[in-house]
This record gives structure tokens, sequence and C-alpha cells, in this order.
């Protein structure tokens, strides 16, 4: 699911205004002017992930010997080793959005479940493309296109 919010993040930048004027990579920034915090920019940093076109979820899994004992999650912490700022697909610092733990759990859930309820799924619909791509509407942010769909089957009854 990180890698996946990695590669298409949910946004397309965080808006962060600053109360007085300020420097900026040398440069002069007004209070009340507009910075955007987009991760788009450090998703696609190969200094942070090597080969960043590439979906490898086994990025954010840390060597067996570097879990911390004091954390019940093996995936705690792994995207600080990027750098604080790295990788923030529901903002960051003080303003980030409290629902991200909440929403990778449900995600981890849907998927769990999805695994053990159906045999297969297919894409289905218009929204690919001739290569098999999905098709996505750039506003600022990829949408899938209203005509993407899928098909599930249900598994065997395995009882």
């Amino acid at each position: 699911l990180r890698e996946t919010l990695r590669l298409v993040p949910p946004g397309p930048g965080i808006p962060r205004y600053g109360p007085s004027d300020f420097a900026l990579a040398g440069y002069r920034i007004p209070s009340g002017t507009p910075i955007m915090m987009d991760p788009r920019i450090g998703n696609n940093d190969p200094a942070l992930f090597p080969e960043p076109g590439k979906f490898e979820p086994l990025r954010w899994i840390p060597a067996s010997g570097d879990i911390p004992l004091s954390s019940q999650c093996p995936l705690s912490g792994t995207s600080l080793e990027r750098g604080a700022g790295s990788w923030f697909p529901g903002g960051f610092g003080a303003h980030q959005c409290p629902g991200i733990p909440i929403a990778e759990l449900v995600g981890k859930m849907l998927v769990t479940k999805m695994a053990s309820e159906f045999d297969s799924w297919e894409n289905s619909g218009d929204g690919l493309t001739k290569d098999g791509e999905i098709k996505y509407v750039n506003l600022p942010i990829m949408c899938p296109v209203d005509e993407f769909g899928m098909k599930f089957k249900l598994a065997e009854d395995l009882s």
C-alpha cells in the first residue's frame, strides 16, 4: 500500500503559508505566499528511492535484524530512513492528516478480505489503454476515468 501511495500520491501537493517573510533555498518568500509540498518530487528522486519508477513494495520492509523490538509494526519507521518529509501521502508536520494510519489499516483489511474471498479479479470497461494501463484524468491529481471497472469471481467454498 505504501509503495502504491508513493507511485500514485492521493493528492498533488500540500500548500503551506509562511506567517512572515522567510528565505528558502536562497529565495526570499513574502509572508502569505503559498508554497507547495509536492510528494511527486521526492517520490521520484532516485537518491531517496532507487529506481523510483519501479513498483517495489519490498523497499518498505526493513531487514529482519533492523526491526525495532519496541514496535508491534514491522513497517514502523521505514519511511523515516529516507529523511524527514521524503514521504508524506497525508501531509507532513503538525497539519498532517490524522487518518493516514486508519487508511493504511483499512487498505490492508480490504486487500486481505479480497484475497480471501475472490479467486480472481480483472479490469473491465473502457478505462484501460491499449497497453493495459489504467487511464487517468489529469486534474492536478490522477483520477481513474469513469469507464474504469472491475469484475470479481467469488472464491470456491473451501469448507
